[in-house]
Protein backbone atom coordinates (compact mmCIF):
# COMPACT_ATOMS: atom_id res chain seq x y z
CA UNK A 1 0.00 0.00 0.00
CA UNK A 2 1.27 3.55 -0.84
CA UNK A 3 1.34 6.26 1.45
CA UNK A 4 -1.74 8.25 -0.58
CA UNK A 5 -3.51 4.89 -0.11
CA UNK A 6 -3.62 4.92 3.24
CA UNK A 7 -4.18 8.43 3.50
CA UNK A 8 -7.34 7.98 1.90
CA UNK A 9 -8.47 4.82 4.41
CA UNK A 10 -7.70 7.30 6.68
CA UNK A 11 -9.28 10.21 5.88
CA UNK A 12 -12.52 7.77 5.33
CA UNK A 13 -11.91 6.11 8.91
CA UNK A 14 -11.75 2.78 6.95
CA UNK A 15 -8.99 1.03 8.50
CA UNK A 16 -8.15 -2.32 9.09
CA UNK A 17 -6.66 -3.32 12.37
CA UNK A 18 -2.54 -3.21 11.49
CA UNK A 19 -0.51 -1.29 10.08
CA UNK A 20 3.71 -1.26 9.45
CA UNK A 21 5.74 1.78 7.92
CA UNK A 22 8.47 1.08 5.16
CA UNK A 23 9.84 3.71 3.12
CA UNK A 24 13.19 6.52 3.14
CA UNK A 25 10.76 9.41 3.86
CA UNK A 26 10.76 9.33 7.48
CA UNK A 27 8.70 12.75 7.72
CA UNK A 28 5.64 11.07 6.39
CA UNK A 29 5.88 7.87 8.27
CA UNK A 30 6.00 10.07 11.68
CA UNK A 31 3.27 12.66 10.35
CA UNK A 32 0.58 9.35 9.52
CA UNK A 33 1.24 8.27 13.57
CA UNK A 34 0.34 11.64 14.41
CA UNK A 35 -2.34 13.01 11.93
CA UNK A 36 -3.85 9.36 12.95
CA UNK A 37 -4.70 10.53 16.47
CA UNK A 38 -6.16 13.67 15.08
CA UNK A 39 -8.59 11.89 13.05
CA UNK A 40 -9.73 8.88 14.55
CA UNK A 41 -9.17 10.07 17.79
CA UNK A 42 -11.72 12.55 20.50
CA UNK A 43 -9.72 14.16 22.54
CA UNK A 44 -12.00 14.30 25.68
CA UNK A 45 -11.44 10.46 25.21
CA UNK A 46 -8.11 10.57 24.86
CA UNK A 47 -6.52 8.17 27.89
CA UNK A 48 -8.81 5.72 27.26
CA UNK A 49 -8.61 5.31 23.57
CA UNK A 50 -5.16 6.63 22.49
CA UNK A 51 -1.87 4.83 23.71
CA UNK A 52 1.44 5.57 22.18
CA UNK A 53 5.20 4.06 22.84
CA UNK A 54 8.05 5.32 21.85
CA UNK A 55 10.35 3.12 24.43
CA UNK A 56 9.80 -0.51 24.57
CA UNK A 57 6.37 -1.43 26.80
CA UNK A 58 5.86 -4.78 28.74
CA UNK A 59 3.15 -7.43 27.21
CA UNK A 60 1.14 -6.75 29.84
CA UNK A 61 0.28 -3.10 29.34
CA UNK A 62 -0.24 -3.41 25.85
CA UNK A 63 -2.63 -6.25 26.42
CA UNK A 64 -4.71 -4.75 29.13
CA UNK A 65 -4.83 -1.59 26.69
CA UNK A 66 -5.58 -3.99 23.44
CA UNK A 67 -8.70 -5.67 25.56
CA UNK A 68 -10.71 -2.88 26.78
CA UNK A 69 -12.75 -1.94 24.27
CA UNK A 70 -13.24 2.06 23.29
CA UNK A 71 -15.39 4.64 25.21
CA UNK A 72 -17.54 6.68 23.47
CA UNK A 73 -15.87 5.56 20.23
CA UNK A 74 -15.81 3.01 17.81
CA UNK A 75 -12.03 2.37 17.40
CA UNK A 76 -8.56 2.79 19.88
CA UNK A 77 -5.85 3.67 18.57
CA UNK A 78 -2.44 1.85 19.48
CA UNK A 79 1.12 3.18 18.03
CA UNK A 80 4.43 1.66 18.33
CA UNK A 81 7.13 4.49 16.85
CA UNK A 82 11.22 2.59 17.03
CA UNK A 83 10.46 0.94 20.42
CA UNK A 84 11.92 -1.92 19.67
CA UNK A 85 8.71 -4.56 19.33
CA UNK A 86 10.91 -6.45 16.23
CA UNK A 87 14.08 -6.43 18.14
CA UNK A 88 15.89 -9.78 20.15
CA UNK A 89 15.39 -8.33 23.11
CA UNK A 90 11.54 -8.14 23.65
CA UNK A 91 10.32 -10.12 26.31
CA UNK A 92 7.35 -12.27 26.18
CA UNK A 93 7.48 -13.33 22.77
CA UNK A 94 5.37 -15.75 22.36
CA UNK A 95 2.78 -13.79 24.06
CA UNK A 96 3.34 -10.50 21.46
CA UNK A 97 3.08 -13.46 18.63
CA UNK A 98 -0.33 -14.52 20.09
CA UNK A 99 -1.48 -11.06 20.54
CA UNK A 100 -0.52 -9.67 16.75
CA UNK A 101 -2.99 -12.87 15.73
CA UNK A 102 -6.03 -12.51 17.01
CA UNK A 103 -6.27 -8.33 17.32
CA UNK A 104 -10.24 -7.15 18.50
CA UNK A 105 -11.67 -5.44 15.15
CA UNK A 106 -12.16 -2.00 17.42
CA UNK A 107 -8.32 -1.89 17.54
CA UNK A 108 -5.88 0.07 14.78
CA UNK A 109 -2.33 -0.66 15.16
CA UNK A 110 0.34 1.30 13.57
CA UNK A 111 3.90 0.33 13.58
CA UNK A 112 7.03 2.19 12.81
CA UNK A 113 10.14 -0.25 13.55
CA UNK A 114 13.18 -0.53 11.97
CA UNK A 115 12.71 -3.90 9.69
CA UNK A 116 15.24 -6.70 9.00
CA UNK A 117 17.18 -6.28 5.60
CA UNK A 118 15.63 -8.00 2.45
CA UNK A 119 16.43 -11.39 2.33
CA UNK A 120 16.73 -12.01 6.39
CA UNK A 121 13.41 -13.37 8.37
CA UNK A 122 14.00 -10.86 11.77
CA UNK A 123 12.31 -11.63 14.76
CA UNK A 124 9.05 -14.35 14.60
CA UNK A 125 7.25 -11.48 16.42
CA UNK A 126 8.64 -8.88 13.36
CA UNK A 127 7.80 -11.85 10.52
CA UNK A 128 4.06 -11.86 12.06
CA UNK A 129 3.76 -8.46 11.61
CA UNK A 130 4.94 -8.87 8.03
CA UNK A 131 2.22 -11.39 7.17
CA UNK A 132 -0.98 -11.10 9.44
CA UNK A 133 -0.18 -6.30 8.78
CA UNK A 134 -0.65 -4.05 5.51
CA UNK A 135 2.59 -2.25 4.99
CA UNK A 136 2.79 1.54 4.14
CA UNK A 137 5.16 2.78 1.65
CA UNK A 138 5.93 5.98 2.66
CA UNK A 139 8.54 6.80 -0.30
CA UNK A 140 10.12 10.02 -1.31
CA UNK A 141 7.08 12.35 -2.69
CA UNK A 142 8.37 14.15 -6.13
CA UNK A 143 9.10 17.21 -6.68
CA UNK A 144 6.20 18.29 -8.17
CA UNK A 145 4.44 17.85 -4.92
CA UNK A 146 7.27 19.11 -2.79
CA UNK A 147 7.28 22.45 -4.14
CA UNK A 148 3.62 23.02 -2.96
CA UNK A 149 3.99 21.44 0.36
CA UNK A 150 7.24 24.32 0.69
CA UNK A 151 5.38 27.16 -0.41
CA UNK A 152 2.93 26.67 2.20
CA UNK A 153 5.51 25.56 4.75
CA UNK A 154 6.70 29.09 4.28
CA UNK A 155 3.09 30.79 4.44
CA UNK A 156 2.72 29.31 7.67
CA UNK A 157 5.71 31.23 9.09
CA UNK A 158 4.71 34.30 6.99
CA UNK A 159 6.65 34.05 4.13
CA UNK A 160 6.16 34.59 0.52
CA UNK A 161 8.39 31.64 -1.35
CA UNK A 162 7.57 31.53 -5.11
CA UNK A 163 7.57 28.48 -7.05
CA UNK A 164 11.56 28.94 -8.84
CA UNK A 165 13.38 29.70 -5.11
CA UNK A 166 11.20 26.59 -3.96
CA UNK A 167 12.52 24.71 -7.09
CA UNK A 168 16.27 25.54 -6.31
CA UNK A 169 16.18 24.25 -2.28
CA UNK A 170 14.46 20.76 -3.66
CA UNK A 171 17.38 20.91 -5.87
CA UNK A 172 20.07 21.87 -3.50
CA UNK A 173 18.37 19.92 -0.36
CA UNK A 174 16.91 17.14 -2.42
CA UNK A 175 13.54 15.63 -1.47
CA UNK A 176 13.72 14.51 2.76
CA UNK A 177 11.06 16.29 3.64
CA UNK A 178 12.67 16.91 7.06
CA UNK A 179 15.70 18.67 6.07
CA UNK A 180 13.26 20.59 3.67
CA UNK A 181 11.25 21.73 6.65
CA UNK A 182 13.86 22.65 9.03
CA UNK A 183 15.78 24.28 6.23
CA UNK A 184 12.95 26.21 5.61
CA UNK A 185 12.52 27.16 8.70
CA UNK A 186 15.66 28.81 9.19
CA UNK A 187 15.29 30.39 5.33
CA UNK A 188 12.20 31.99 6.95
CA UNK A 189 13.75 32.72 10.60
CA UNK A 190 16.68 34.24 8.20
CA UNK A 191 14.95 36.37 5.56
CA UNK A 192 14.04 40.25 6.76
CA UNK A 193 11.51 40.79 4.15
CA UNK A 194 8.17 39.08 3.22
CA UNK A 195 9.58 37.82 -0.13
CA UNK A 196 12.08 35.06 0.22
CA UNK A 197 15.48 35.81 -1.84
CA UNK A 198 17.92 33.14 -3.33
CA UNK A 199 20.29 35.55 -1.03
CA UNK A 200 18.28 34.40 1.75
CA UNK A 201 18.24 30.83 0.84
CA UNK A 202 22.13 30.58 0.17
CA UNK A 203 22.61 32.30 3.45
CA UNK A 204 21.24 29.31 5.33
CA UNK A 205 21.59 26.04 3.08
CA UNK A 206 25.61 26.57 2.45
CA UNK A 207 26.36 24.66 4.78
CA UNK A 208 24.48 21.77 4.18
CA UNK A 209 27.41 19.65 2.98
CA UNK A 210 28.37 19.72 6.73
CA UNK A 211 24.96 18.32 8.14
CA UNK A 212 25.37 15.59 5.15
CA UNK A 213 28.93 14.39 6.45
CA UNK A 214 28.09 14.06 10.00
CA UNK A 215 25.09 12.37 8.90
CA UNK A 216 27.53 9.82 7.12
CA UNK A 217 29.64 9.52 10.43
CA UNK A 218 26.80 8.60 12.42
CA UNK A 219 25.96 6.08 9.52
CA UNK A 220 29.59 4.42 10.08
CA UNK A 221 28.87 5.22 14.15
CA UNK A 222 26.10 2.86 14.05
CA UNK A 223 26.54 0.31 10.71
CA UNK A 224 23.96 1.87 8.71
CA UNK A 225 24.78 1.23 5.02
CA UNK A 226 21.82 2.16 4.15
CA UNK A 227 21.11 5.62 5.64
CA UNK A 228 24.87 6.70 4.31
CA UNK A 229 23.85 4.82 0.71
CA UNK A 230 20.40 6.85 0.33
CA UNK A 231 22.92 10.27 1.86
CA UNK A 232 25.23 10.09 -0.51
CA UNK A 233 22.68 9.25 -3.56
CA UNK A 234 20.86 12.35 -2.66
CA UNK A 235 23.82 14.60 -2.78
CA UNK A 236 24.96 13.05 -6.00
CA UNK A 237 21.57 13.64 -7.17
CA UNK A 238 21.34 17.47 -6.53
CA UNK A 239 25.03 17.72 -8.05
CA UNK A 240 26.87 18.53 -4.96
CA UNK A 241 30.84 17.86 -5.88
CA UNK A 242 32.36 14.33 -4.77
CA UNK A 243 35.62 16.59 -4.45
CA UNK A 244 34.43 18.91 -2.31
CA UNK A 245 32.97 16.35 0.12
CA UNK A 246 35.87 14.35 0.93
CA UNK A 247 37.66 17.34 2.67
CA UNK A 248 34.75 18.37 4.52
CA UNK A 249 34.56 14.47 5.44
CA UNK A 250 38.20 14.46 6.42
CA UNK A 251 37.90 17.59 8.16
CA UNK A 252 34.95 16.62 10.77
CA UNK A 253 36.63 13.19 11.39
CA UNK A 254 39.83 14.67 12.04
CA UNK A 255 38.10 16.71 14.96
CA UNK A 256 36.27 13.92 15.88
CA UNK A 257 39.68 12.32 16.72
CA UNK A 258 41.29 14.96 18.32
CA UNK A 259 38.46 15.29 20.46
CA UNK A 260 38.34 11.24 21.07
CA UNK A 261 42.63 11.81 22.52
CA UNK A 262 41.39 14.43 24.48
CA UNK A 263 39.23 12.43 26.25
CA UNK A 264 41.95 9.78 26.81
CA UNK A 265 43.23 12.88 29.08
CA UNK A 266 40.16 13.29 31.26
CA UNK A 267 39.46 16.95 29.95
CA UNK A 268 35.88 18.24 30.69
CA UNK A 269 33.81 18.74 27.75
CA UNK A 270 33.61 22.46 27.79
CA UNK A 271 37.47 21.86 27.62
CA UNK A 272 37.60 19.60 24.94
CA UNK A 273 35.25 21.46 22.69
CA UNK A 274 37.05 24.69 23.48
CA UNK A 275 40.51 23.11 22.74
CA UNK A 276 39.31 21.34 19.22
CA UNK A 277 38.50 24.86 17.51
CA UNK A 278 35.37 25.00 16.25
CA UNK A 279 32.00 26.90 16.39
CA UNK A 280 29.98 25.79 19.42
CA UNK A 281 27.51 23.67 17.19
CA UNK A 282 30.26 21.50 15.32
CA UNK A 283 32.17 20.84 18.65
CA UNK A 284 29.69 20.04 20.72
CA UNK A 285 28.62 17.47 17.36
CA UNK A 286 32.01 16.65 17.49
CA UNK A 287 32.40 15.14 21.09
CA UNK A 288 28.93 13.34 20.39
CA UNK A 289 30.22 11.51 18.06
CA UNK A 290 34.02 10.88 19.35
CA UNK A 291 32.18 9.22 23.16
CA UNK A 292 30.33 6.38 19.94
CA UNK A 293 33.24 5.90 18.13
CA UNK A 294 37.05 3.96 18.79
CA UNK A 295 40.11 5.48 18.09
CA UNK A 296 41.13 2.91 15.68
CA UNK A 297 38.24 3.24 13.42
CA UNK A 298 38.82 6.74 13.47
CA UNK A 299 42.06 6.03 12.23
CA UNK A 300 41.07 3.61 9.55
CA UNK A 301 38.77 6.62 8.31
CA UNK A 302 41.40 9.08 8.07
CA UNK A 303 43.26 6.85 6.38
CA UNK A 304 40.56 5.85 4.17
CA UNK A 305 39.60 9.83 2.90
CA UNK A 306 43.07 10.54 2.43
CA UNK A 307 43.46 7.88 0.12
CA UNK A 308 40.48 8.55 -1.52
CA UNK A 309 41.67 12.39 -1.59
CA UNK A 310 44.94 11.24 -3.39
CA UNK A 311 43.14 9.19 -5.92
CA UNK A 312 40.57 11.82 -6.93
CA UNK A 313 42.78 14.79 -7.66
CA UNK A 314 44.84 12.70 -9.15
CA UNK A 315 42.02 10.55 -11.48
CA UNK A 316 43.08 7.48 -10.42
CA UNK A 317 39.66 6.54 -8.85
CA UNK A 318 35.89 8.31 -9.29
CA UNK A 319 35.55 10.20 -6.18
CA UNK A 320 31.92 9.15 -5.60
CA UNK A 321 33.04 5.62 -5.61
CA UNK A 322 35.51 6.35 -3.10
CA UNK A 323 33.32 7.89 -0.91
CA UNK A 324 30.67 4.73 -1.14
CA UNK A 325 33.84 2.45 -0.69
CA UNK A 326 34.17 4.55 2.89
CA UNK A 327 31.09 4.13 4.24
CA UNK A 328 30.40 0.50 3.25
CA UNK A 329 34.23 -0.55 5.49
Amino acid sequence: MTYDEFRTQLKKKELATLYYFTGKEDFLQVFSLTDSKKILIDSTFEDFNYKAYVDQPTFEEVDTFINSPPLMSEKKLLVFNNCKIFHTSLADKSKWEEMFTRLPGYIVVLIRESVSEKGKKGTVVEQIVKKTGIEVICDNLPEARLRPWLIKAAASMGKSLNDREATYIIKNLGQSMTLLKSETEKICAHAENFEITRADIDAVIRNVIVENVFTLIDSVIYKRRDIAFDTLANMESTKVEPISVIPVFADQVLGIYKAKLLMTKKLSLPEIKKAISYNPYVADKMVQKASKITIPKVETLIRLLTEAEYKAKNGIADAWTELYMIVAN
